[in-house]
């Protein structure tokens, strides 16, 4: 036997981009505990802690009127709304502890002055640090904010409302100060639009937002949002024991901007960790490189069957965010008749390949034999399976895109859609860690895969032992998801109607394709079994909500099994092993993406599931 591994040369890209310099075309884009600015907050905590939001831009000295922030020209604020009273008010709502009538001696005190004054005022950074035994809640609560800043960024502080006004004239792109107390032009909606695509949270209607800056001994100046239409936004004093937001700001000299690079091991694992790159600097590409079985890895590709343009370890000078997929050259093994003399044989095509079959060509004393052979997958122990490859006869993962390589006699029984802690799939069993699906659906009856009246679960067919009373599943999610007895149902059902060769539960047990040994019989899932495949693949359960599952999950498991050679989810009904009552049982939309429950005498799809 011989072995050729062949390869694909990489092709490099070197670009190279002007030097960038920070403006006030940044002002929405996210910073980051590394000093980094991100498009979103997602990308940004893909490599550091997302800080905050670039609301304003000015020059060195311009956003506080401290001797510390001389250098700060820039204002961010913080990614979410705090609520007054938490987490570090003990009097919900007040702006401070106890009912003082002279605030001047900790604030930056206006103490009867018009709002003009008071838009001048731009000490907040100074003003927020009330931290005494005194110390004002609302200030406090801005102070001890949580979130890490970028290294030479300020702290945390309540701003004053000037400082406001500045954020408002950085997000609405305008010089002018707001001039009226009801200006109409600038709405909650306008403002959150600023700040809502990076993912940060937005202004809601009618919010008070808490300053520090006073207008006198029982009131401060606040930012308030009105509804849509007239009296948008306005600048109104509010009396300091009155329920506020908190928005928590701080400000910074400058930073660089940040990309994120990221790998996908396409079809692989073992792809490297994210990395950030800085504005105009080039990236040293991680030399990690994934692994596949029966495959060489041949580079990086900007798309998933795109051409080889970078290898590991190479240069990144391209300012933007990327995604890198791996790019797989098969590995081929040429198998020779015994007796020949195997020197002297050679593969074609030697490079390039594509798809899997490759003709060898031989050359000896006896006569010239050429033979077509085909690449064999190698598989690997089930202690290192990954979600979407899948499980095969022999007992052993092979990767989704090589269940038309398997070797001789092996078959594929289903495709890995969870994995856990041992015991994490069937309450009462300490074992199983991972739930598998078959590739396509069970027959309906008498070997068929369609109609539509035929094959129900079976009315008056109960699974006592799992039930516990779950009488109505829309009000009852959270025990319905929460019971793991797929097994023991099915098998419970199975005695119960010994005969109902057509009911959902026996079209489960009875599926007729071999699975390795070690691994649980062929079951109908229950609700929360079948929760937790939707989990694995992009869902989101929310209890008493009926719409419990997106149809992104959906998307992404059908696009699994497509790759794994299965047959996606219909757009029909899939049963499930919870009841209901003796007349009633749960299901699964797979159009919908939703869960419901109706009588057992209707007709639906079964998917069958087996654990290991």
């Amino acid at each position: 036997m011989k072995t050729k591994i062949l390869s694909i040369l990489a092709l490099l890209l070197t670009v190279t981009q002007g030097a960038w310099a920070q403006t006030t075309a940044d002002i929405g884009r996210v910073i980051a505990a590394d000093g980094k600015m991100y498009k979103t907050v997602t990308l940004a905590n893909k490599v550091s802690t997302a800080s905050g939001v670039v609301a304003y831009v000015g020059t060195a000295g311009s956003v506080d009127g401290t001797a510390a922030s001389s250098t700060h020209k820039v204002i961010a604020i913080s990614l979410e709304n705090i609520p007054g009273g938490t987490p570090f008010c003990t009097h919900s709502g007040l702006w401070f502890a106890d009912a003082y009538t002279n605030l001047g001696n900790c604030l930056n005190v206006i103490d009867g002055l018009g709002r003009t004054s008071s838009l001048a005022k731009a000490t907040g950074h100074d003003n927020g640090g009330l931290d005494g035994s005194n110390g004002h809640l609302a200030c406090k609560a801005a102070w001890k904010y949580n979130t890490p800043q970028p290294d030479g960024a300020s702290n945390w502080f309540l701003p004053t409302i000037g400082q406001w006004n500045l954020v408002v004239k950085g997000l609405m792109n305008r010089n002018t100060d707001i001039q009226t107390s009801q200006e109409a032009a600038i709405t909650h909606s306008i403002l959150s639009a600023k700040v809502t695509p990076s993912g940060a949270a937005g202004f809601p209607t009618g919010a008070n937002y808490w300053t520090t800056t006073e207008y006198d001994g029982a009131n401060v100046w606040t930012f308030y949002t009105y509804q849509e239409g007239s009296r948008a936004v306005q600048m109104e004093k509010t009396s300091t024991v009155s329920w506020t937001r908190i928005r928590p700001f701080f400000t910074f000299a400058s930073a660089s901007n940040g990309y994120v690079v990221e790998y996908d091991a396409n079809g692989g694992s073992g792809a490297p960790e994210v990395q950030s790159k800085t504005h105009g600097t080039a990236l040293t590409l991680s030399s990690t490189v994934p692994t596949r079985d029966g495959y060489t890895f041949a580079g990086w590709a900007t798309s998933a069957e795109g051409a080889v343009a970078y290898s590991a370890g190479d240069s990144y000078t391209t300012d933007n965010d990327i995604v890198l997929y791996a790019q797989w050259a098969p590995t081929y093994t040429a198998d020779f008749a015994a007796g020949n003399d195997n020197e002297g044989w050679t593969i074609d095509p030697t490079s390039d390949v594509e798809g899997a079959t490759v003709t060898v060509s031989y050359e000896g004393e006896n006569k010239v034999k050429s033979v077509t052979v085909k690449r064999v997958a190698v598989g690997h122990e089930l202690s290192s399976v990954s979600l979407g490859e899948i499980i095969c006869s022999d007992g052993l993962a092979y990767a989704a895109a090589d269940h038309n390589n398997l070797p001789a006699g092996v078959t594929a029984s289903g495709m890995v859609v969870y994995l856990g802690a041992a015991g994490s799939v069937e309450t009462g069993n300490s074992t199983y860690r991972g739930m598998a699906i078959s590739l396509v659906d069970a027959p309906q009856v008498a070997g068929t895969n369609t109609g539509a009246t035929t094959g129900p679960w079976a009315d008056g067919d109960v699974a006592a032992i799992d039930v516990d009373g779950i009488a109505n599943v829309g009000g009852s999610y959270s025990n319905a998801v929460a019971e793991l007895k797929g097994i023991a149902n099915t098998a419970y059902m199975m005695v119960w109607w010994p005969y109902a060769y057509k009911f959902a539960h026996h079209r489960a047990r009875n599926y007729a394709v071999a699975k390795p040994s070690g691994t649980s019989d062929w079951f109908e899932p229950t609700l929360g079994q079948w929760a937790r495949m939707m989990d694995s693949f992009g869902g989101s359960f929310v209890s008493g909500t009926y719409d419990t599952k997106s149809a992104t999950a959906v998307s992404n498991l059908n696009t699994a099994l497509t790759n794994a050679g299965g047959t996606a989810l219909s757009a029909d009904l899939y049963w499930l092993s919870t009841e209901i009552n003796n007349s009633e049982a749960a299901f699964f939309s797979a159009s919908g993406g939703q869960f419901g429950y109706h009588g057992k005498d209707t007709s639906h799809r079964v998917r069958a599931f087996f654990a290991f």
